[in-house]
């Protein structure tokens, strides 16, 4: 088991959870990372977001200091045959108050060039260098983690040990825990509800107000699918609502009626999805102004933290 508490900082970090960056060239990099390569890089951003509080968001690339994104990204020419280091990240910092320490723009986040180390396509889908038991995934990872504020962590399973292999090849309890104590934990996803509907139209859409548990989710809403021609229509709302269960309440508020079954205004409810899950008994048609009602059951829902 790893030792979650084995990892160390740098000392600066991001002063806030969002942090920009971009495919690099210029400067110390001898070359952008190509298109085949760009996935990889976009994988390990994507690995970091998913276990703290960090949000990445990517923009165009400057080397201009009052224009650069917080981190950038290339090849660089690393010449690893006499040290064996396929990656490097470099970044300065300023101090602030209470002995606080935040990065400065443009760290740079160098990987080993293909062009002086090949990668070689594995079977699992990457790329591995040429020589070493070593992928660009994991490389990008380590790196990432340097420009994140974590330091060479003392546990062989971390991928932010100082040589990486098969052993590493991903982020552990020790890598999660270190970005954790300098981001907090990733935000809990929102529980999804998906409401399918219908309409009979007749001067002007059928309208509703969705209500869960008492509270407005959604609403004024027109419906406009045409439940004689066989449509439907999905209506979204997402939120914590938690596992449940609940009640949800759909309100038809504009009923109209001419007189024949062709002037009339109706809402119909097909089906609900509660976190992608078919809810049972979740079909109504209301025929004038009035509240059908549903059961949610307790479902292991979105913002489940695991």
């Amino acid at each position: 088991m790893a030792n979650s508490s084995a990892y160390a900082l740098e000392g600066p970090k991001w002063p806030t959870q969002t942090v920009t960056w971009s495919f690099a060239a210029g400067d110390q990099f001898s070359n952008a990372i190509g298109t085949a390569y760009q996935g990889t890089i976009e994988q390990a951003l994507a690995r970091w977001a998913s276990v703290s509080g960090v949000n990445f968001v990517q923009v165009a690339d400057s080397s201009d200091p009052s224009q650069a994104p917080d981190i950038r990204i290339g090849f660089s020419t690393l010449n690893p045959g006499p040290t064996s280091e396929i990656g490097d990240t470099t970044f300065s910092y300023t101090a602030g108050a209470g002995g606080s320490q935040s990065f400065l723009p443009s760290v740079l986040v160098s990987l080993e060039d293909p062009a002086q180390d090949p990668l070689l396509a594995d079977s699992g889908g990457g790329f591995t260098y040429q020589g070493y038991a070593t992928t660009l995934y994991q490389t990008a990872l380590h790196e990432i983690g340097h420009a994140l504020g974590l330091a060479h962590s003392t546990d062989p399973n971390a991928v932010m040990f100082p040589t990486l292999g098969p052993s590493n090849s991903d982020l552990d309890a020790t890598d999660i825990a270190g970005a954790q104590a300098l981001y907090g934990a990733p935000a809990p996803a929102p529980d999804t509800l998906v409401v399918t509907m219908a309409e009979d139209a007749w001067q002007g859409d059928a309208q509703f107000i969705a209500t869960l548990d008492g509270n407005v989710i959604g609403g004024p809403q027109a419906v406009t699918a045409s439940h004689s021609a066989g449509d439907a229509q999905n209506f979204t709302f997402q939120g914590n609502f938690g596992p449940g269960p609940h009640e949800l309440a759909i309100s038809f508020i504009n009923d109209a009626w001419g007189g024949t079954s062709s002037t009339d205004r109706n809402l119909y409810v097909n089906g609900l999805t509660y976190d992608g899950a078919n809810v049972p008994a979740s079909s109504a048609s209301l025929w004038t102004n009035s509240t059908a009602y549903f059961q949610i059951p307790v479902t292991a829902h979105a913002g489940t933290a695991v």
